[in-house]
């Protein structure tokens, strides 16, 4: 071979050896631009979830705050709607009558022998409760000469299910002045007034003046029916 054609074929081979480098450095650039894709893309759904992550983290503590928000204008509510009554119940005692006043002392007096399950000891109420009216002595006097007809009645007027222990002591109480001053006090006032007391020491949202209501007209008919009332 001729010395030219020597260089032209070792010039081919250098070429083809320099297209192999470069088509292996492509090769090589396509593959790190694949893998530094793929981290991106890996970095990019990384960073949607921590955002979604964060996007319901921040959703249920917006949650809570309202919550906690509600609960705390519940309670605002509910202490405002406490100072209401309080306020309102302040403003009944003072606009009470000196009559409704006497008759919820008596009640007092019986509602503590009540709830201790004594029998009423007249003169122990003169040494303890010596502001007591005459009136309120009688009233008192009465109810113990006739404490066991008087709770007859009553248990007499209530329901099958129903029996003297299963009512409140207060409500008791109560019953039993109306029960006692039905023989001395129009039927109405006592009716009234014994709703009216149920409705001032009882809790907001109770009814029991609805069964109180309820039992002395039931007692009042009891005691017209057997001509107990004296003309």
């Amino acid at each position: 071979m001729k010395e030219s054609e020597i260089k032209y074929f070792s010039n081919k081979k250098n070429q083809h050896k320099n297209k192999v480098k470069n088509s292996e450095k492509i090769v090589n650039l396509s593959k790190k631009l694949k893998s530094k894709n793929k981290k991106n893309i890996s970095q990019v759904r990384k960073k949607n979830e921590i955002s979604v992550k964060t996007k319901k983290k921040t959703k249920i503590l917006a949650k809570n705050n309202q919550k906690q928000k509600n609960a705390i204008e519940k309670l605002d509510n509910e202490n405002f709607k406490a100072k209401a009554i309080e306020n309102n119940k302040k403003i009944e005692f003072r606009n009470l009558t000196k009559r409704r006043l006497g008759r919820m002392g008596v009640i007092s007096i019986i509602y503590i022998w009540q709830l201790f399950d004594k029998n009423i000891d007249i003169k122990e109420i003169k040494t303890k409760y010596f502001e007591l009216t005459i009136d309120q002595l009688k009233l008192l006097n009465f109810i113990k000469k006739n404490y066991s007809f008087l709770r007859k009645v009553i248990n007499l007027q209530l329901k099958s299910n129903w029996n003297w222990e299963r009512i409140l002591p207060l409500i008791r109480s109560i019953l039993l002045v109306g029960a006692a001053e039905l023989f001395f006090v129009p039927s109405r006032i006592v009716f009234n007034e014994a709703v009216e007391i149920t409705k001032i020491f009882s809790i907001a949202g109770d009814n029991e003046f609805c069964f109180v209501n309820a039992v002395l007209q039931k007692i009042y008919n009891y005691y017209e029916i057997k001509n107990l009332f004296r003309n």
